[in-house]
């Protein structure tokens, strides 16, 4: 045992496990930066995250409110007229089975059907009075006044509603269109 003990041979003992006794400051500090970078980078991917979380349940619920209101447009439609197409209306939700009801109001636009003219059409660049110096000749004038009937017929048939579906605390918006079909017109074919 003695060996050991004596004076080289124990200076190298000591040098050898006071090397070996733990982590330096620097790789303390390496750690701690490693460290930090991840957490801050998973911290804000887990922020991330749950902000487009709340977005996408939020326009899951605009969605949602907006197509109620077109499946409502389509199974009871208004009374269409010229007046219909003045102003948009805007309104509060009435149901009582969302949440946070208040919170969402609805605006309904609606737009008569327009057909062009049938020398746009056709690339003639002349409107439906105009004349187009004979050619065609009868068939083109048949061929007018059956466009003439149709697109009479279908502005009076066919509507087009917009319903946008706004959270009035966020101001996030959601916009459904569709085609509304007034039954209540009368359609008379005759040439």
């Amino acid at each position: 045992m003695k060996f050991f003990w004596n004076g080289k041979v124990k200076n190298k003992m000591l040098a050898l496990s006071t090397e070996e006794s733990g982590f330096s400051l620097l790789e303390i500090m390496i750690a701690l930066f490693v460290f930090t970078i991840f957490f801050t980078a998973f911290g804000t991917s887990i922020g991330f995250n749950l902000f487009q979380s709340t977005l996408m349940k939020e326009r899951i619920v605009l969605k949602e409110l907006c197509q109620r209101k077109i499946n409502e447009l389509v199974i009871s439609p208004p009374a269409f007229g010229p007046g219909l197409t003045m102003k948009p209306e805007t309104k509060k939700f009435e149901d009582k089975d969302i949440e946070n009801v208040d919170d969402y109001i609805y605006t309904i636009e609606y737009k008569q059907f327009k057909l062009p003219d049938m020398g746009k059409i056709m690339g003639t660049g002349k409107e439906e009075g105009e004349e187009g110096g004979g050619s065609g000749g009868a068939a083109a004038l048949i061929q007018k006044k059956i466009y003439g009937i149709a697109k009479k017929h279908m502005e009076r048939l066919i509507w087009q509603a917009k319903v946008t579906v706004e959270n009035k605390i966020s101001k996030n918006k959601f916009t459904l269109s569709t085609w509304l079909y007034n039954s209540k017109a009368k359609v008379k074919i005759s040439i």
